[in-house]
């Protein structure tokens, strides 16, 4: 058993960084979003299935996503239904 001869105790908790985590930027749903300068993403999840991306890097996505699943891949272009969701994250 500690003492208060033998050293104190400070009772805190340490914040737990959580490096490669992301953050929701955005959220899109029945319209159209080009992101530019601070709202640039790095990842993004699809609720629907109607919908257009377009990847930062070029290539087209109009179907075959699933469902929920994160997809680490930045987008310059973003369309969706109105009962379509896309999450955008960086």
């Amino acid at each position: 058993m500690a003492t208060a001869t033998q050293g104190s105790f400070v009772s805190r908790t340490k914040k737990i960084e959580r490096d490669g985590s992301l953050k929701r930027i955005r959220v899109i749903s029945g319209s159209v979003f080009e992101p530019t300068g601070s709202n640039l993403n790095t990842a993004f999840t699809v609720y629907g299935a109607n919908y257009r991306l377009i990847a930062e890097d070029g290539g087209e996505i109009k179907t075959g996503l699933r469902s929920g699943s994160m997809y680490n891949v930045g987008l310059k272009y973003v369309s969706s239904s109105a009962n379509t969701v896309v999450n955008l994250f960086s």
